[in-house]
């Protein structure tokens, strides 16, 4: 080999571990650091086996316009862990802050076939991991492969470093090219837009900001001191009402009322889906009159009870003073 071959063959190698440090959705088996591959076997289980609880929230979230897209929010604490009760820092409401080890996970749900059967299939996770000493880990699963029980793939990673949140993103958008990622794969003239709007609702940091008010833009609930919205609305009866779906269900039920801030009632408006306006830019509330909700046996607040209870557990007893209404609501004493 001559001098000339030798050089070569030098660039050469160092600008191949130039791309596999840079461009790390080129080489599928190097991960950046920090970051975790995750691949849950049975998504249909997954979640109960490991002792999540499915949170439900008094004023329901909205589902999409044919009503075959709905979200479930799955919270774990550690067993003997405590949820503490801080001040918000944007209002003067109560919130939660959660120890190390909890994990929420928001999970979305499609409906689709299994064979002959319409059954709900898991379409994607989102969620958080808190760790010890403040820090966070965020989580992101998707179908390995269309249809309906797939296992999920994905990956978790550390808050607060956008370039490790963008090299996760390029490989899912890799990986959504070639058809993976979906329950039911978009067509092909359709995926990329589908991939964009995927990576932009993947902007996990700036949507979960830690006691973050409530908006007049979406998501307009506030976060509680931890950064989770659903979990802290368990413990109010009342919330604004979200848009992120076309279609809210909340006027389905006869225990719930929905109006506008100022005393107004809200507008009901029908156009994909169904929605509620109020005059002036004001946000629209929803309420469950939990009270006569349980004592007409309704399906709906005795799942709100049964969250409560999961928070009563955990919380310490500041916290348990603090919601006491909301709990001896449901009939839960210390």
């Amino acid at each position: 080999m001559n001098k000339t071959q030798v050089v070569a063959g030098l660039v050469l190698g160092a600008s191949i571990g130039a791309i596999g440090y840079f461009g790390y959705s080129l080489y599928r088996d190097r991960l950046p650091e920090g970051v975790v591959e995750v691949t849950i076997e049975d998504p249909v289980s997954d979640w109960d086996v490991k002792g999540f609880v499915t949170l439900e929230p008094p004023v329901y979230l909205p589902v999409t316009a044919d009503e075959k897209g709905r979200i479930e929010v799955a919270l774990r604490i550690p067993e003997g862990a405590t949820v503490e009760v801080v001040e918000h820092p944007a209002d003067e409401r109560p919130t939660l802050r959660f120890p190390a080890g909890t994990i929420a996970d928001r999970l979305e749900y499609r409906k689709g076939l299994r064979g002959d059967d319409e059954v709900w299939q898991v379409a994607d996770v989102r969620g958080t991991e808190i760790e010890p000493v403040g820090a966070e880990r965020f989580r992101l699963f998707r179908p390995l492969h269309k249809g309906g029980g797939q296992p999920l793939f994905g990956y978790t990673w550390p808050r607060g470093e956008p370039d490790v949140h963008e090299a996760v993103m390029d490989r899912f958008a890799a990986a959504m090219q070639k058809g993976r990622g979906f329950t039911k794969p978009p067509r092909k003239k359709a995926r990329a837009r589908t991939i964009e709007g995927f990576r932009q609702r993947g902007a996990c940091a700036a949507c979960h900001i830690h006691g973050k008010p409530e908006s007049q833009k979406t998501p307009r609930r506030a976060t509680d001191a931890s950064g989770f919205y659903v979990p802290q609305s368990v413990l109010f009866n009342d919330a604004p009402l979200e848009a992120h779906r076309a279609r809210d269900i909340n006027h389905t039920s006869p225990f719930i009322d929905i109006g506008c801030p100022d005393g107004t009632p809200a507008k009901k408006v029908q156009d994909k889906g169904v929605h509620f306006e109020c005059d002036g830019g004001q946000v629209p509330r929803a309420t469950l009159r939990i009270v006569e909700a349980l004592a007409a046996g309704d399906v709906h607040a005795k799942g709100v009870c049964r969250s409560r209870q999961y928070l009563y557990d955990h919380l310490d007893d500041a916290g348990r003073k603090v919601f006491a209404p909301r709990f001896a609501e449901c009939g839960i004493a210390g």
